[in-house]
């Protein structure tokens, strides 16, 4: 890291909002080195600072590496509940998103449900079946507010196939799981 993390505990998400008008219970204050926190312990947003050194691709993937590599990942489910095991029942019921309509900031942004876990199980099985070089890659290459077109393309080129294809692979991943 460039320079030391810095970390501001607030009481409360009143306290948080008085002193600087932020409505979340934490944020990442990337160009700064600062988390701010409600929460005693705020492992996602440190790994958004982490993973800004390397790059800052589509929220799909910065919020996916958070959930993915957090200790404990907030799922919108239940605190602690691994990402996995939220999408393996998220498939069996069809509800998860097809990667392609939510990978791109925007609709990641606009999209409801699951998407933070989705997103965290998906980077997570990228991880373990490509290696974090490949990730590395496209948070280098790619830009978080890239067209479709250009984060499937930038997507097949550094892992070899489709977007689609690689979904695929991590359904029957979830249907094992």
């Amino acid at each position: 890291m460039p320079q030391r993390l810095r970390y501001f505990k607030y009481l409360d998400m009143t306290h948080m909002r008085e002193i600087n008008g932020q409505p979340y219970g934490s944020w990442a204050d990337i160009e700064r080195y600062a988390i701010h926190s409600v929460e005693r312990q705020q492992g996602h947003e440190a790994i958004h600072i982490y993973s800004y050194v390397i790059g800052w691709p589509s929220d799909y993937f910065t919020e996916g590496i958070a959930e993915a590599l957090d200790l404990d990942p907030y799922t919108g489910v239940e605190p602690g509940t691994p990402v996995h095991s939220i999408c393996h029942t998220l498939l069996q019921q069809g509800n998860l998103h097809p990667i392609r309509n939510i990978v791109t900031t925007h609709e990641f942004r606009a999209a409801s449900g699951n998407t933070y876990a989705q997103a965290g199980s998906f980077v997570q099985f990228l991880i373990a079946e490509y290696g974090i070089e490949h990730l590395k890659t496209l948070f280098q290459t790619t830009d978080e507010y890239d067209a479709l077109a250009t984060v499937l393309e930038a997507f097949e080129s550094i892992y070899g196939l489709p977007l689609e294809q690689a979904e695929l692979r991590w359904h029957d991943f979830l249907r094992g799981s």
